[in-house]
C-alpha cells in the first residue's frame, strides 16, 4: 500500500494563523508566546513559553534572548511568526497588549537574520497584527478566529486538547483512604527490608525490587489495577536517589541502559556527575531522543501514584514527574511539580537541581533533533503567503 499523503492546511489570513496555532502546539495557550518556525512556506516547529509578568525592559530583553536562543538550535529555520496569547484586554486602547515585548522580539529576530512573516496577538476581547497599522482600536473580533476555515480543516487526530498548556499538570490531591492504606503497607515494607539486612531472606512482597532493571520495565506495563496493588512498593522504592533516578532514566532509554545503570549505582550520589559520562548525559538531556510513549506512560503512572502519597513521600515522584515533563519539552509542567516538591521540602536536592535547569530555560538537546518530540512539528501544515 502506498503511504497516505499528508493533509495540507493553508492559513490565508492572520486569523487563520491564530486558529491554527493551538493545533500546532496541542492545546490552547494562555499568557504565552508561541514561536511558529518555518523552513520555507511550511511550518517546521512551534514552541510555547510563558510571557514575563513584569514589563521591565531588562526582563523583556532577557526573555527575548532565551526564546530566540531556543529557536536558533532548531535546524532549517528561516522565518518566524511570533504570537502572543494573553488574558489582558484591548479595551478602548489603540495599543495592542504586550507591544513593548513584541517590539523587542522583532528587533532581536531581525538581528539574528530571520524573516518575520507576521506578528500577532490574541487577547481576551480581540486580536490584532502588530504589523498592521490599520488595526482598529480595541482589536478585531475573536469571531474571525472561531469561524476560520482552518477549524474544520484540521484532522481530528491532531486537534488541540481542550484546556490550556497546564490543563493536565494540575496539583494532584492525595486520597485520604489510599494514603492510609499505603502508609500501613509502607510500614510493613520497612520491616521486610530490616529482615533482609538481618537474615538475608527476601520476602515475596519486596522480591521485585531485587532486580531493579526488571522492576523499572515491569512498572511501565502496569494498568490501573496493578498500580493500585503495587503502589506502596513503588512509592517505597523511589524514596532513595539511586532507585528513583534509575527508574526515571531507564524509562527514558531501555532495559540495556538500565543494566548499565544498575552496575553504576554503587558510585551514585544523586548528581549527574557521579554517573559515567554517557549515563550522566541522559539526565542532562544530552542523549538520543527518548521514546515519548514510555515517558508519557511514566507521567500517567506517577500522577496516579501521587494520590496514594502523603507529603513526606511526595518529593521523589514529583521530581520524577518534573524530569519526565522536562524531557518532553514541557517546562511549565516541570515548574508545577518542582514548585510543589520545594513547598514540601525546600532543601530537596533533586528539586533544587531541576529548578536550576528549568529556570534557565534549558531544554534537552534531543528536543532539537529533526524528529524531535517536544517542539511540536506536524508534517501536515502549510502556510500560504499573506495578501
Amino acid at each position: 500500500m502506498s503511504p497516505t499523503p499528508p493533509t495540507v492546511i493553508k492559513a490565508h489570513t492572520p486569523a487563520d494563523m491564530l486558529a491554527l496555532v493551538p493545533h500546532l502546539v496541542g492545546y490552547f495557550p494562555r499568557n504565552s508566546l508561541v514561536m511558529m518556525m518555518f523552513d520555507g512556506r511550511r511550518t517546521c516547529g512551534a514552541i510555547r513559553i510563558d510571557i514575563p509578568t513584569v514589563d521591565s525592559t531588562a526582563i523583556l530583553k532577557r526573555f527575548a534572548n532565551v526564546a530566540l536562543g531556543t529557536v536558533t538550535r532548531v535546524p532549517g529555520v528561516i522565518a518566524l511568526v511570533p504570537v502572543i496569547f494573553t488574558d489582558e484586554s484591548f479595551g478602548d486602547d489603540s495599543l495592542i497588549p504586550h507591544t513593548a515585548l513584541m517590539e523587542i522580539l522583532q528587533r532581536r529576530i531581525g538581528h539574528m537574520g530571520f524573516e518575520v512573516r507576521e506578528a500577532l496577538c490574541q487577547a481576551a476581547d480581540g486580536w490584532a497584527s502588530y504589523l498592521d497599522p490599520r488595526s482598529p482600536r480595541g482589536g478585531r473580533p475573536l469571531s474571525d478566529i472561531a469561524t476560520s476555515v482552518v477549524n474544520d480543516s484540521v484532522p481530528t487526530d491532531v486537534r488541540a486538547k481542550t484546556g490550556d498548556h497546564l490543563a493536565d499538570a494540575s496539583y494532584v490531591v492525595a486520597n485520604p483512604e489510599l494514603v492510609k492504606d499505603a502508609n500501613e503497607e509502607l510500614a510493613r515494607l520497612r520491616t521486610f527490608i530490616t529482615a533482609v539486612r538481618l537474615s538475608g531472606k527476601v520476602a515475596p512482597e519486596i522480591q521485585p525490587m531485587i532486580d531493579i532493571p526488571f522492576f523499572a520495565e515491569w512498572i511501565l506495563t502496569w494498568h490501573v489495577e496493578e498500580l493500585a496493588a503495587w503502589a506502596p512498593l513503588f512509592l517505597f522504592a523511589i524514596q532513595g536517589p539511586p532507585m528513583r533516578d534509575h527508574i526515571m532514566l531507564q524509562w527514558a532509554t531501555n532495559l540495556e541502559t538500565g543494566e548499565r545503570l544498575f552496575d553504576a549505582v554503587a558510585d551514585y550520589d544523586g548528581s549527574p556527575d557521579s554517573l559515567d559520562e554517557d549515563l550522566g548525559n541522559i539526565m542532562l538531556g544530552k542523549a538520543p531522543q527518548p521514546d515519548p510513549r514510555r515517558l508519557e506512560q511514566g507521567v500517567t503512572l506517577l500522577r496516579l501514584l501521587l494520590r496514594t502519597a502523603e507529603d513526606q513521600y511526595r518529593p521523589a515522584p514529583l521530581c520524577m514527574l518534573a524530569w519526565l515533563n522536562w524531557a518532553l519539552g514541557r517546562l511549565s509542567h516541570a515548574h508545577v511539580y518542582i514548585d510543589e516538591a520545594l513547598r514540601i521540602d525546600p532543601s530537596y536536592g533533586m528539586a533544587l537541581l531541576l529548578n536550576s535547569i528549568v529556570e534557565s530555560g534549558m531544554l534537552p538537546e534531543w528536543a532539537f533533533e529533526k524528529n524531535q518530540l517536544n517542539l511540536r512539528r506536524p508534517p501536515s501544515t502549510d502556510q500560504a503567503h499573506f495578501a
